[in-house]
């Protein structure tokens, strides 16, 4: 039940900002800004002082729900807010109190549009999706590929070290990527004993990219329709139903990401407002709610607008969001920098705008509350790496090795390639032909070792098969994808759409991100994931189109076929199946630990039997960088009663320098070491390991697993 202390202080802290800003959707918002922000600072500071431990994790979330609870209470005065109808249900208003009144080229009577019994069937299908990806959460365990590796491994490492500072490791990836999900893994970890709430916080983080996707669609004139249609289309993504129930990374950064667009919509519409009056209808510029919250933002800067001499203010809490928001992204992953660097630019050029030579104010506020949230993380690399955004010198790069301009339309057609599988394999066979064409026209090698990770070109889901490829790691977005294009095509020839100035430059942002992110990174099979956040931000454009078409049946039966298409993924993924022989309801916890890679499970549970033999709880791993661990740690941890303490033995990459600070690692004595290294070195000959000058002998082995038993 401590698990749920996070929750309760979320909670509450949602119901303080609920009281200031009548619009449940943007509390929300609000809330878990402020609640990662807390949870980042709380982390930091413990881990200076090695006091990562279950009491001291309890005791914080403990003392802030109370102190919380108790502030609330003494605060609440009956009659203080008045709902609006809008504001009771949270859907078309853009600000407390005030309905929007966005025509946006519907028929007028949507302006006060009520959920009429279609949306609400729309909704009950978002729910339905939404309780299956959850349901899948909670009953599966961790078990991708990644997580296995370094996302859950790392976790344990923390909470033995009591600390999150940097440890020996073969596995250079716990260390040098960004920690902020694994940061939320590990404080529920540690309330709840287990692992059983670690998939929620990608989740958590589904929810709130389909809520604020439905509020990006409002602040770009979407009515109620066009909202719940964002919606949909957010909450179907195929690639976001399979990495909603996973450990992985990539909704938590969307969630971050898709915040960020918010808040720098919110300023985009109030920078716009007098442009476009049909769209918004009046707007009180003068008002510092143009945030949403009442009374909190701080003075602005009034400047005068050129077009019709009104005045209007910059929101300070808004500044705050941007910059927490564009903080929270990049200390989840590395990637966030280039879907946020787009972003920033647009907030910029807005500011300039806005405040001419203050311009400075507001963008040197973003940098500092960026730099702040990620600056335990920095030092850590820094101090290692000696640059604060690393990666392993040993690994595979990344990024292109080359940069041109075919180069650069080879991997905006493959990774647009990522997203043309279909359940027929034929049609991937023409899809991957016609792109290969592609290439020999470019006079450009499609698998160039220097602008592909590894691997060859290929479209998922197979040339020759039929059915769905429900993996999370490439599985395409075929119909968002189609979608997308379509939308993209009808803002820009449209009439209406070209007097849409901030849709438009919203388009364009998104673009920028997408084109940005194929100059930079090298194409890989696992891109498809990394793509999630810019479907998500494309999601409310999409809904607003679909809500713009005269004829509504139409949009009404691509929105019920979204929500039936997404269901395969839902019900079906290889990793976490709801249904079927291997489905996760009648599968072992200890068996769906391996769903990813069934063939190595026997070693493991084979080097667990024999470690529990031993008795051996002390136990030096020696691994590849992208070896297995987790599985190993858990399962142990569940079969033993004393406690388990395993280290990296043997590194010889930069980490090895942390030998002397990780937990009495300069007198730790495995009484066994667990190996999956075939290749032999210095330290280890095949059949036997040196370490710490004692020699240990392999006593056990299957297939690549090998338990190597101290000499006595």
């Amino acid at each position: 039940m401590l698990a749920l202390l996070p929750l309760i202080t979320f909670t509450v802290l949602f119901l303080f900002i609920y009281r200031y800003n009548s619009c449940w959707r943007s509390s929300l918002l609000w809330a878990a800004i402020t609640w990662g922000v807390l949870l980042t600072f709380i982390t930091e500071v413990l881990s200076l002082f090695k006091l990562i431990t279950w009491g001291w994790i309890a005791g914080i979330w403990g003392l802030l729900s109370l102190t919380l609870i108790f502030a609330y209470f003494r605060t609440v005065k009956p009659g203080r807010v008045t709902l609006t109808q809008d504001s009771q249900h949270g859907i078309g208003q853009n600000r407390i109190g005030q309905s929007s009144p966005s025509t946006n080229g519907q028929n007028p009577r949507d302006r006060n549009d009520q959920i009429s019994g279609f949306l609400l069937v729309l909704l009950g299908g978002i729910g339905f999706l939404v309780a299956i990806v959850g349901l899948t959460a909670i009953v599966a365990p961790p078990n991708t590929w990644d997580s296995m590796t370094y996302h859950m491994s790392r976790v344990l490492h923390w909470m033995q070290h009591h600390s999150v500072a940097h440890y020996p490791t073969h596995i250079p990836r716990q260390l040098y990527q960004n920690p902020w999900a694994e940061f939320t893994i590990m404080h529920f970890q540690l309330l709840s004993g287990g692992d059983r709430l670690a998939n929620l916080v990608q989740w958590f983080s589904m929810i709130g990219s389909v809520i604020g996707v439905s509020l990006i669609a409002q602040q770009l004139g979407a009515t109620i329709r066009g909202q719940i249609f964002a919606a949909v289309v957010a909450a179907t993504i195929p690639m976001g139903i399979l990495q909603g129930s996973s450990t992985q990374n990539d909704y938590v950064v969307s969630f971050w990401v898709i915040c960020l667009a918010y808040f720098i919509i919110l300023t985009l519409t109030a920078s716009f407002a007098p442009l476009a009056p049909q769209l918004w209808g009046e707007i009180e510029l003068k008002s510092p709610r143009i945030g949403g919250f009442r009374g909190l933002a701080a003075k602005g800067s009034e400047v005068n607008s050129s077009e019709n001499g009104c005045k209007s203010r910059v929101s300070w809490i808004n500044i705050v969001g941007v910059g927490a928001t564009m903080g929270m992204a990049i200390v989840t992953k590395a990637t966030a920098y280039i879907y946020t660097f787009p972003l920033f630019i647009w907030f910029s050029l807005i500011m300039i705008k806005r405040l001419g030579w203050r311009w400075w104010k507001p963008i040197l506020a973003v940098g500092i509350i960026v730099i702040s949230i990620n600056l335990g993380h920095y030092i850590r690399n820094f101090d290692l790496y000696g640059t604060p955004i690393a990666t392993a010198s040993e690994e595979l790069r990344y990024t292109n090795e080359i940069f041109t301009t075919s180069v650069l339309v080879s991997n905006i057609l493959r990774n647009i390639g990522l997203h043309l599988g279909t359940p027929i394999g034929i049609i991937n066979a023409i899809s991957n032909k016609i792109i290969n064409l592609f290439h020999l026209v470019l006079s450009v090698d499609i698998s160039d070792p220097r602008t592909t990770y590894t691997g060859k070109f290929g479209i998922p889901g197979g040339l020759s098969t039929l059915g769905i490829n429900a993996t999370e790691n490439n599985t395409s977005n075929t119909l968002h994808l189609v979608l997308i294009v379509f939308s993209i095509i009808a803002c820009f020839i449209q009439r209406q759409g070209r007097k849409q100035r901030y849709i438009l430059s919203y388009l364009a942002v998104i673009i920028s991100i997408f084109i940005l992110f194929c100059f930079l990174l090298k194409w890989q099979w696992w891109n498809s994931r990394l793509h999630l956040p810019i479907f998500l931000l494309f999601s409310a454009v999409v809904g607003i189109v679909l809500s713009q078409i005269k004829l509504r049946q139409v949009a009404n039966v691509i929105a019920v076929v979204l929500i039936i298409t997404s269901l395969p993924w839902a019900l079906s993924g290889r990793e976490r199946p709801l249904v079927g022989a291997n489905s996760i309801l009648n599968t072992s916890r200890t068996e769906q630990y391996f769903n990813s890679r069934s063939r190595i499970r026997l070693g493991y549970l084979g080097a667990i039997d024999v470690l529990k033999s031993n008795k051996c709880t002390d136990i030096g791993m020696y691994l590849g960088d992208n070896d297995w661990e987790y599985p190993l740690w858990i399962l142990l941890q569940q079969q033993t009663d004393s406690p388990v303490i395993i280290e990296h033995i043997n590194v010889k990459n930069a980490s090895a320098s942390k030998s002397e600070l990780s937990t009495n690692n300069s007198k730790f004595i495995p009484c066994a070491i667990f190996s999956t290294k075939p290749e032999p070195d210095k330290t280890n000959q095949g059949e036997q390991i040196t370490y710490q000058n004692r020699s240990y002998t392999q006593g056990w082995s299957k297939d690549k697993v090998k338990i190597f038993l101290s000499q006595k």
